[in-house]
């Protein structure tokens, strides 16, 4: 028995078109499962707001950097559209990395007149599937690393950790 035969079709019983069909018809309906169904990317309308406080951890800045950021500061997306909370916490440790020594094992040194500074910000936001979304539209994963600007500094931060209020 021909796996295709004269007609087109496959061990004689179906053609090749119906199964790209089949196949469309398949792929058509878990698009739109997932659409409306599986992945809610955006919160409630009606949710009410709650609080969320995050720390950030901005690597390796320099000593006025750290002196132009204050609690009671008010911090946004890059682009200075979403406010991204209030600064409540600050502190700073001296600026580390790996490095290998003369001898090839590795260690921990200091970077000389660098920072690593730790700014706890408390922000509204809303709670919903297991997500954090700041002003309502921007979401706030663990690790997720992106541009902050404040009133007098510009950094780069990394979210550590995420608790609701």
């Amino acid at each position: 028995m021909k796996v295709i035969d004269k007609n087109g079709r496959l061990f004689g019983k179906i053609s090749f078109i119906d199964i790209i069909v089949i196949i469309v018809v398949i792929l058509l309906a878990a698009g739109i499962y997932l659409r409306f169904f599986a992945l809610e990317t955006t919160a409630s309308v009606g949710q009410p707001s709650s609080g969320i406080s995050y720390e950030l951890k901005v690597p390796g800045v320099r000593s006025f950097t750290v002196d132009a950021v204050k609690p009671g500061d008010k911090i946004f997306s890059t682009d200075g559209s979403i406010e991204m909370g209030t600064i409540t916490g600050v502190r700073t440790e001296p600026a580390t990395y790996w490095g290998f020594t003369l001898d090839g094992t590795a260690a921990k040194c200091q970077i000389e007149g660098k920072y690593d500074l730790f700014l706890t910000v408390d922000a509204e936001g809303l709670i919903t599937n297991n997500r954090f979304y700041i002003s309502r539209v921007a979401e706030l994963e663990s690790n997720f690393s992106q541009p902050f600007v404040t009133k007098y500094a510009s950094f780069t931060g990394t979210v550590t950790e995420i608790n609701p209020a």
